[in-house]
């Protein structure tokens, strides 16, 4: 069995105002975030359903743990997925910061890089990349520069870097700058909207996308971001309405017909399927 905790209103007061304060702490990371996105033109939609997702993607694999232990033990077990943890665990460098007197870089380290027409996302992660970079921006002089040379004061410097990075990353359409940055073994990528990065050839070529129909119609939705050699990992052709199955369930878990009827809400002669 398998729970996700997440209502707040279930925790005790003082966990409450533990809650409140760290998803405070994500929210202004995000306000931080949009606020640069907005002064440069670029739109940052507030991820309300992160959390969903994350903690769902834990639980999946505590599930999955659970079931290859119960394999040599015998034994289940319950599993308590924490939303609020799993939210913190994608704060990785603000979780150490919070520790310790870390002054915030002058500019967001993977933050947007404006193009001619649009934005390109930039993964400067290595020395290597560094130095790539700049040689493909064109100052390979920055390389020795006193403010790039060194880690910690490339940190400190990082709005002059990216401003002079814009500076010819603004002269190229978003395709030239990626070619040219690719060229160079620069990690990057275009900042697409949804609707363009499911029009990627990849996608099709990996078959993301199934078609699904409810009751209203037809529509597409994303297959599971993994594949197996040994089974299908694709999404059912159908789409269950709420509470279809309930009572097939609640019977093959044990419980009798009045038990049935009073947790559905409904009489018990309801009739067997």
């Amino acid at each position: 069995m398998a729970a996700i905790e997440g209502q707040k209103e279930t925790l005790a007061p003082e966990t409450r105002a533990v809650l409140d304060a760290n998803l405070k702490t994500i929210d202004d990371a995000l306000v931080a975030a949009r606020e640069y996105a907005e002064q440069h033109g670029a739109v940052l939609i507030h991820p309300f359903d992160h959390a969903d997702v994350v903690a769902g993607t834990y639980a999946f694999g505590a599930i999955a743990a659970a079931l290859v232990q119960r394999h040599g033990t015998q034994t289940g077990q319950h599993i308590d997925v924490s939303m609020l943890e799993s939210m913190l665990s994608l704060t990785l460098n603000e979780v150490q910061w919070s520790q310790f007197d870390v002054a915030s870089p002058s500019r967001p380290m993977f933050g947007p890089v404006e193009t001619a027409d649009g934005y390109v996302m930039l993964a400067i992660a290595s020395e290597k990349t560094f130095q790539s970079l700049v040689r493909v921006s064109g100052h390979p002089e920055w390389i020795s520069d006193p403010r790039f040379a060194k880690y910690a004061d490339r940190r400190d410097n990082w709005k002059d870097l990216m401003d002079g990075v814009e500076t010819w990353s603004r002269t190229l359409s978003t395709g030239n700058c990626l070619a040219a940055l690719n060229r160079c073994g620069v990690p990057a990528s275009a900042y697409r909207t949804v609707a363009e990065a499911l029009s990627d050839p990849q996608i099709a070529h990996r078959g993301a996308l199934a078609e699904v129909e409810d009751g209203g119609g037809s529509f597409k939705v994303m297959n599971l971001p993994f594949r197996m050699s040994g089974a299908s990992v694709t999404a059912g052709k159908r789409v269950a309405t709420l509470g279809e199955h309930t009572v097939t369930v609640l019977r093959e878990i044990g419980l009798s017909e009045q038990e049935i009827a009073g947790f559905a809400g409904r009489p018990a002669t309801a009739e067997r399927r």
